[in-house]
């Protein structure tokens, strides 16, 4: 009768016993992409062990070369298997001509040290090392969470596979993840990954309505979105057109947007400055760095500097030496740059202050 005890049928050569160990684990195949067992790769240490057989229980830790060194069979593959493929392959390789009906186990006793690194907004950025599995959310939850003006994604950068394929970068949805609770999204993170979570960036809103100011830039955003986080229009507003001011390049252009129009959905662009028109014709528009941004009265006396103070005056980022004033003229948009304080100021105009960064 069959039993557990170990057979005395011939024992093949190392070379033989090799290659039938190479052709099992080949034949088991690779893990299945996005599956959730962990696959061994060099410095992780796996114990085994031979149910009945005590003298045959091993510890190793996989080296370079991707193989553990077992009693009766040498040089056993390990990397880029699975536990269970592993102890597939063993259980083959003592079932011919060593054990009747082996019975194998391995598991990790002890997982090799991993690195990955997460920057841009978040509040703890740098490099984190860790063992076994790591989520994204683990990591950014190491790295103190999101900053208050992350953006609405994150971007995994992979390395090269060894086999010559290209890094498999990942884009993930922040907003769907953190905000919306949908785990779908959490990727498993893998050793030598360098997440980026970018900055959100900002838009201006000038003009006739009840918030203008700086708001915090969302992709897919509509024009009717950012004028309802400002609170909406004000009650003189010109409420079935507007104005935006779009760098694009190294210049700036004035777009003139019909509210009823559909292409108005998804129009807002990182940076832009969203100006709603008056009735009446007497008013600028001072938008940027200054602590009331909004529209003033015009008169044939106002100039750069009487705007800037009608809008509380400078904010401390202000570049003052960079103010420009956008004009349009004879229905062309007119930038003049670096303009001086006692510069004037017409009605309609748009008087933009930007941010210094140094």
């Amino acid at each position: 009768m069959p039993g557990t005890g170990r057979t005395r049928g011939v024992r093949p050569s190392a070379a033989v016993l090799a290659a039938l160990l190479l052709a099992c684990a080949a034949a088991l195949g690779s893990p299945p992409a996005g599956a959730e067992e962990y696959v061994i790769a060099e410095g992780d240490t796996l114990q085994v062990t031979v149910f009945g057989h005590a003298d045959l229980a091993t510890t190793a830790r996989v080296p370079p070369d991707g193989t553990i060194r077992l009693p009766l069979l040498g040089a056993v593959p390990a990397a880029g298997l699975t536990v269970g493929q592993i102890a597939a392959a063993v259980t083959a390789g003592l079932a011919d001509g060593y054990i009747v009906d082996p019975q194998v186990s391995v598991t990790v006793q002890e997982y090799r040290m991993k690195k990955a690194g997460i920057v841009g907004r978040v509040n703890r950025p740098g490099q984190y090392d860790f063992r076994g599995r790591l989520t994204f959310l683990e990591l950014l939850s190491r790295a103190g969470g999101l900053a208050a003006d992350a953006g609405a994604q994150a971007f995994v950068r992979r390395k090269a596979a060894p086999g010559g394929e290209g890094p498999r970068d990942l884009t993930i949805d922040l907003r769907a993840l953190v905000r919306q609770g949908d785990l779908s999204g959490d990727v498993e993170i893998v050793d030598e990954d360098v997440v980026t979570v970018p900055e959100a960036g900002s838009f201006f809103l000038a003009g006739e309505v009840r918030r203008p100011g700086e708001q915090r830039f969302e992709e897919g955003m509509s024009v009717m979105r950012a004028i309802t986080l400002a609170g909406g229009f004000s009650e003189r507003a010109v409420t079935d057109r507007l104005t935006v001011i779009r760098v694009e390049g190294e210049r700036e252009r004035l777009l003139e947007v019909d509210l009823a129009a559909a292409s108005v959905e998804g129009s807002v662009h990182r940076g832009d400055i969203i100006v709603v028109g008056t009735a009446r014709a007497e008013v600028c528009y001072v938008t940027g760095e200054v602590k009331s941004a909004g529209a003033y009265r015009c008169d044939r006396e106002t100039n750069v500097l009487k705007a800037v103070t009608l809008a509380g005056g400078f904010t401390d980022a202000a570049a003052k030496n960079k103010i420009r004033i956008v004009r349009r003229v004879g229905g062309q948009e007119q930038v003049r740059e670096h303009v001086g304080l006692e510069e004037p100021v017409l009605p309609n105009d748009v008087l933009v202050v930007p941010k210094s960064f140094f």
